[in-house]
């Protein structure tokens, strides 16, 4: 993780995290998106993590769509997200897909966007310098909010 911050750290803003590449690829084959560097954080194991505590579930950015449709632990704690990410896209897209990809990109018309921000999530962002906590709709909408709130 480190080393990948590092290479953010260094290469500035025209890089581009790869793990599902499911938001990314299209992005880059349209050439909406086109990076000089892309950095693939998939090795980042620590990353893949899902854990539930009472309400709260705290899921790694490498959480694939189909962990988080089919995940046990998730349908008990929070159906909606479970049947969201079970419609999303095909069976390839779901198997490759991240849940930290696709808020990212935060595609207005697909799913996990729309339940980040309908669940009041807080979205993780970190960098060499520490990490913070920012509320899913400042995250996914910042023209509609005025600054992003540090809620760590």
């Amino acid at each position: 993780m480190t080393d990948a911050l590092g290479l953010l750290a260094t290469l500035g803003d025209d890089v581009k995290l790869l793990a599902g590449g499911q938001s990314l690829g299209p992005m880059m084959n349209l050439r909406v998106a086109r990076p000089s560097h892309v950095i693939d954080i998939n090795d980042l194991s620590d990353l893949e993590s899902v854990n539930v505590d009472g309400d709260r579930i705290e899921i790694g950015s490498l959480v694939r769509h189909h962990r988080l449709a089919t995940d046990p632990q998730i349908a008990a704690a929070c159906p909606i997200l479970s049947a969201a990410a079970s419609s999303i896209g095909h069976y390839a897209i779901r198997q490759r897909g991240t849940i930290g990809g696709s808020l990212a990109h935060a595609d207005p018309a697909a799913q996990l966007p729309l339940i980040a921000v309908l669940l009041d999530a807080g979205i993780r962002v970190g960098s060499q310098h520490g990490s913070r906590t920012v509320d899913a709709q400042c995250f996914l909408f910042p023209a509609s909010s005025p600054s992003l709130p540090k809620t760590s």
